[in-house]
């Protein structure tokens, strides 16, 4: 037999030791510190609990409930609406103010944008109310490379004075 071959054979003897072949031990005398006690029934199996009572229904998920609305914040999505928004961060020379334009274009929102001289990014904006939101939303995230810590919204009178969006300086 070759050398491989007899490793295997005795790989394989000893996974069958291991493995005990599948057999019982055969039956023989007690294990010591047992006694010769006769073998006890079999276990019933325990009585079928009752099934616990079903769970009230979950809540609707966040997205369904009614946003609140700030103070002097139209209820309805389409209602005119205008905002000062302040982003504090890492948001200037990261690109800020132009991702502001760009995305107000796409939403369909008047208004400015600029930088401060204490290192924040202000915009006003005007819009329908829900378009406004999707802006703030797009500022509160920034474009890729900024880091926004914080956006403080302040609601304004609606005055329709705007006929797109610029950056100002």
């Amino acid at each position: 037999m070759s050398k491989s071959a007899l490793g295997a054979a005795r790989l394989i003897a000893v996974l069958l030791i291991l493995a005990g072949c599948g057999q019982q031990p055969p039956p023989g005398p007690a294990a010591p510190g047992k006694g010769n006690e006769p073998e006890s029934a079999p276990a019933q199996p325990a009585p079928a609990q009752p099934a616990p009572p079903t769970p009230p229904p979950a809540p609707p998920p966040p997205q369904a409930l009614e946003a609140p609305t700030a103070p002097g914040a139209p209820a309805e999505a389409g209602k005119p609406r205008r905002v000062r928004a302040l982003v504090s961060g890492h948001v200037q020379g990261v690109g800020f103010r132009a991702f502001t334009n760009s995305r107000a274009g796409q939403r369909g929102v008047t208004g400015w944008v600029k930088n401060l001289s204490d290192g924040r990014v202000e915009a006003v904006i005007e819009g329908p109310a829900d378009k406004v939101e999707g802006l703030l939303a797009d500022i509160r995230l920034g474009p890729r490379g900024s880091r926004v810590d914080g956006v403080e919204v302040e609601e304004q009178t609606h005055t329709g004075e705007f006929s797109g969006f610029r950056v100002t300086y």
